[in-house]
């Protein structure tokens, strides 16, 4: 494993990433590391918010409610909601595979006002039926959140159970874990780590309530419980093998709360996730009985890097060592000069400049603040989401890339906007 150590290594002496990599296979640990300076400790019993893993444990549950004859993939969510006009056609297998057509409640513009404060399920629920349906059920793929939550409400329904209570019977109690559950905002347990950003220094990140998420991002868990998870599903401990090769198939790259990552000439199925500064990743190779872990909670680096590395060590791969940029020292109070209102001509994206806990921080209109690292020449960048922001020498221009959009943007005020 010199490979995925020696990166690690470069990642700790640059201070750009903390987090657990683990590689597992046949119920032993092959590999395990924790790193990074917003870590306590190196301990392996760190508790991670899985983010959108999540969705593979709530598929799980519903796939054996339907094995229990108390649902079915065609089930209509309408008989669950049936106030809800815009779920009108709808079926589970739809809410499972992204393809039913309901807004993201991610992207709904109320969202920002109330993700960090929770909802009671009724709040969430009206909230919902006034969402928009983009398309027809079944039509085509879109990634959506709002589907995952109807799911742990509808299984809550079925059961007369709190989601929390379900994920208990059918997945934690069965595989014996100790440090998996449903998050509660309000009363954090010991061992749950708290995210960052990367601004001028490392910055506490939001607090996604987990009301808001449910079963679509709310499950917390140790690289090793949740490497235990997905070895014992994908080798049937926890769904029979209908049921299984179901959660498998594909389509447009997504199966049952399922999606498949390739590797050299590998395949290997899981899930990632990111939700406030978190980001997460878990894959199972049916080929080697290998299943692969990253979660971090604080992360200026594409975190795509770290699996590539570690499974480049396991499957002894050629790949070169990445090379990682460090920012650059700057003074709070020279972040000023780069505040104020911005609009370029062909972008419908305003973007509005501040100073906070001693960082420049990117707010585009109607959408999450991001901190900014300076990395010299008047030059900042958001490096997980590949955002540079280039600023003239008079400071009323930005060149903005992200991967092949490029954009100028010009002064308009420095009035910050509503």
């Amino acid at each position: 494993m010199k490979k995925i150590n020696a990166f690690i290594d470069s990642i700790e002496l640059n201070d750009r990433t903390s987090g657990t990599v683990l590689l597992y296979q046949n119920q032993k640990v092959l590999f395990q590391r924790s790193f990074g300076s917003q870590l306590k400790d190196n301990s392996s019993e760190h508790i991670y918010r899985l983010a959108s893993i999540s969705k593979t444990y709530t598929s799980t549950i519903i796939l054996k409610l339907i094995e229990e004859n108390l649902l079915d993939l065609q089930t209509p969510v309408e008989k669950f909601f049936p106030d809800h006009e815009n779920l009108k056609d709808v079926t589970i297998e739809h809410l499972l595979q992204h393809r039913s057509g309901i807004e993201n409640y991610t992207d709904r513009p109320e969202y920002l006002e109330h993700y960090e404060k929770g909802l009671s399920r009724i709040e969430k629920l009206e909230m919902i039926k006034c969402y928009s349906r983009f398309f027809m059920p079944g039509e085509k793929y879109s990634y959506c959140n709002t589907g995952f939550f109807l799911l742990s409400v509808i299984a809550e329904l079925i059961t007369k159970k709190d989601f929390s209570e379900i994920l208990i019977d059918k997945i934690i109690r069965p595989l014996n874990l100790q440090n998996t559950y449903l998050v509660n905002s309000n009363y954090p347990r010991n061992n749950e780590v708290e995210s960052f950003e990367k601004g001028t220094s490392w910055i506490k990140s939001s607090n996604t309530h987990h009301s808001i998420m449910l079963g679509s991002g709310g499950i917390v868990s140790t690289a090793k419980e949740l490497a235990i998870f997905f070895e014992s599903l994908m080798n049937g401990k926890l769904l029979n093998g209908e049921s299984l090769n179901k959660m498998m198939v594909m389509k447009d790259n997504y199966g049952l709360g399922l999606t498949t990552f390739p590797f050299d000439d590998k395949t290997l199925y899981g899930h990632s996730g990111g939700v406030d500064g978190f980001s997460t990743l878990a894959a199972y190779s049916p080929k080697d009985h290998l299943t692969y872990v990253m979660l971090t909670n604080a992360s200026a680096i594409d975190t795509n890097l770290i699996s590539i590395m570690a499974l480049s060590s396991f499957y002894n791969v050629d790949n070169s060592m990445p090379d990682l940029e460090k920012d650059t020292f700057i003074a709070s109070s020279e972040l000023y000069k780069f505040t104020g209102d911005f609009k370029a001509e062909e972008s419908p994206l305003d973007f509005h400049f501040l100073v906070d806990h001693d960082s420049l921080y990117l707010h585009p209109k109607g959408q999450w603040r991001v901190p900014l690292e300076y990395f010299g020449n008047n030059t900042f960048k958001h490096v997980s989401l590949d955002v540079v922001l280039k600023f003239s020498e008079n400071f009323k221009q930005i060149q903005f890339t992200q991967a092949h959009l490029k954009h100028i943007y010009y002064k308009t005020s420095q009035t910050p906007f509503k």
